[in-house]
């Protein structure tokens, strides 16, 4: 298993954004983490948007993975793979999406999106129900602020507030945290979180701490708007030694004929100030290296939905690039139904990126050796 021959220290991950065709791109990456035994070593999962409800959902089944003496969770595919693959065959997004808009004709918003995941995921899960310190990681998800421009990160905890502060409430439902961090404008956007600003309690940087109408009515976004790879609270901790990145953030789907309708033009502008936002962080870090507090040098690795799986030098990849795997990034960002086809494509390219990554992290030394790659879905292989 990795880090039998080379140690790779304190480790975190992050589960970028991209809606539905991220989840199942982290769902590859899940997949191959595990079988190489890397899941019991991460020290924090931090996820925003389609990748939240991966991360969310690890995080809720950690303890019931039953991971053997090589740190492979042998019931990931039953509790974590197939409910998530069962959810992007459902679909969440079309019906909250015509009822807010409806709803914005009169100046409301509803919270159907909520609903959708209630029913078919997280029930009545909490922030709570997330593992204890020293029961697991670290699990946290990216929301952004639309009355203060900061981002809210929720945890097992309750929430840290950029601006406003922090309230440790852990009866926060799941469902709602995740459906701020996937709320895209403008159909499933805001999300309402109300509560009861006394329990708030101040933190650094906290300058709108006195404001407390702002704690009492949080309304909230989509976290990709403020970090879509989820890199964020990983960096701000700043103790990591390895920091894995599963990102399916890139969309490189060509709009043929731009609409002037506004609600369609704000949608579309909305994903490319995402897309912008991931395409600088990943030039500023991927493949580079910086000194942690601990003044040990922090290792990105770091795997791509866009990338050419030949840029990774392995002579071997499990995959070729080739006209299918470019498409992939061109796929929808929506939370509507995915056929078996998209799924098992998508799924087969996260693990084949993350294997390539991975191999090409792990093997610089002769004697270093992974788990041989077996696409989760053979039947669409590239």
């Amino acid at each position: 298993m990795v880090g039998e021959k080379e140690a790779i220290g304190e480790t975190a991950l992050a589960l970028s954004g991209g809606g539905f065709r991220a989840t199942l791109f982290h769902v590859g990456s899940l997949w191959r983490l595990n079988e190489l035994g890397m899941l019991p070593g991460l020290k924090c999962v931090s996820s925003i948007s389609g990748g939240a409800f991966v991360g969310a959902l690890l995080g809720l089944r950690w303890s019931e993975l039953g991971f053997d003496d090589g740190g492979v969770g042998k019931n990931l595919n039953d509790l974590v793979v197939e409910p998530l693959r069962k959810m992007c065959s459902i679909g969440v997004d079309a019906v909250p999406s015509y009822v807010n808009m409806a709803a914005m004709l009169f100046g409301g918003v509803t919270s159907g999106l909520e609903g959708g995941l209630r029913k078919h995921l997280f029930g009545a899960d909490t922030l709570g129900d997330l593992p204890k310190e020293g029961e697991g990681p670290r699990f946290v998800f990216t929301v952004s602020n639309l009355q203060t421009g900061g981002w809210v990160w929720f945890s097992r905890e309750g929430l840290r507030e950029e601006r406003l502060g922090a309230l440790d409430s852990p009866d926060i439902p799941l469902a709602k945290a995740l459906a701020a961090s996937s709320g895209l404008p403008p159909f499933l956007s805001p999300v309402i979180l109300k509560t009861d600003p006394s329990r708030w309690r101040e933190s650094e940087g906290s300058d709108l701490f006195h404001k407390t109408g702002l704690r009492k009515r949080l309304i909230l976004t989509d976290g990709g708007i403020q970090d879509p790879i989820g890199l964020d609270p990983i960096l701000d901790e700043n103790v990591y030694d390895t920091i894995l990145v599963s990102d399916a953030s890139v969309t490189r789907e060509v709009w043929r004929t731009p609409s002037s309708f506004w609600i369609r033009q704000t949608g579309r502008s909305t994903i490319l100030q995402t897309v912008s936002n991931g395409m600088a962080r990943r030039r500023a870090l991927r493949g580079g290296r910086f000194t942690n507090k601990r003044d040990r040098l922090v290792d990105f690795v770091w795997w791509c939905n866009a990338d050419e799986i030949g840029s990774y030098g392995i002579v071997d990849a499990l995959a070729k690039d080739s006209d299918e795997t470019r498409k992939l990034c061109e796929i929808r960002t929506r939370l509507d139904r995915f056929t078996p086809v998209e799924q098992g494509r998508l799924i087969n390219w996260g693990y084949a990126l993350c294997d390539a990554a991975l191999r090409r992290r792990f093997t610089r030394d002769a004697e270093t050796s992974l788990t041989p790659p077996q696409w989760p879905f053979p039947e669409y292989a590239f």
